[in-house]
């Protein structure tokens, strides 16, 4: 078997394709369009028209609000963002060894935990099923975010904040995994020893499918002794029969 080692590109591009495998087979939690909708017309059209109301002030005639109110307070959207609260993760301190890896690869190997109670404030966008006029944030296309904490609590809000909740750790536990995953492979100085280790052949088909040309150099060695055994077998079975010709024409003698 000729040896391939087991190089910061191979770990990183293994890496990536375990990334897709796991979302693949553990699928993010997924807003429900219906439940934008809902919290969209229970709780911020109502801010909107009234907002839109109070734009419409006919006797200032020295601000031009006809023309801009539209575009000075609101910003058409398909998705609603919004701010909840949750658990603080912070990044995990590196081990020596780890801090010296290339950029791209500690970012593989970066885990996060949760070493506080204090909790911190994340955002999501959670789809309409058309665009709507949204509060206009300070920064270009950006809204002010629905407040899902200080929002009533009816069903819609209640269910979107499980669910914000439930995709943060999804990342967190994403990430914690595929770090995991990583700090394995880098235990193997060559791709022969990690294959030889790893049970199953799912390795083996991850590599073959991010960078074939390594499992042809390792199975090529491998024919090789293949080819080299299955001769040797064959001359070991027949050999006799040759040997007996070779040998008994020496001790005849050449008739030459």
């Amino acid at each position: 078997m000729a040896t391939v080692r087991m190089s910061n590109k191979l770990t990183v591009d293994l890496c990536k394709e375990y990334d897709k495998s796991y979302k693949n087979t553990k699928p993010k939690p997924e807003y429900p369009i219906a439940l934008g909708d809902a919290i969209y017309d229970t709780h911020v059209k109502p801010i909107v028209d009234r907002i839109r109301e109070a734009s419409k002030l006919d006797d200032v005639d020295f601000f031009d609000l006809d023309q801009d109110s539209e575009e000075s307070f609101f910003i058409k959207d398909s998705e609603l963002h919004v701010s909840f609260e949750t658990k603080c993760y912070d990044s995990k301190e590196m081990e020596d060894s780890e801090k010296d890896l290339p950029w791209e690869l500690q970012n593989w190997v970066k885990e996060w935990e949760c070493n506080t109670e204090t909790p911190e404030i994340h955002t999501a966008n959670i789809p309409l099923s058309v665009e709507q006029p949204l509060l206009k944030g300070n920064s270009y296309r950006s809204q002010i975010p629905f407040n899902l904490y200080k929002a009533p609590q009816d069903d819609a809000v209640t269910k979107i904040l499980e669910i914000s909740k439930a995709r943060h750790m999804y990342d967190i536990n994403r990430q914690n995994e595929i770090a995991k995953f990583a700090k394995m492979l880098l235990r193997f100085q060559t791709l022969n020893q990690a294959l030889k280790a790893w049970p199953g052949g799912a390795l083996a088909s991850m590599v073959q499918k991010v960078d074939p040309d390594k499992m042809v150099t390792i199975h090529k060695k491998t024919e090789r002794r293949a080819k080299a055994q299955q001769n040797k077998g064959f001359v070991e079975q027949h050999a006799g029969d040759f040997n007996a010709v070779i040998l008994g024409s020496t001790l005849l003698g050449d008739d030459d």
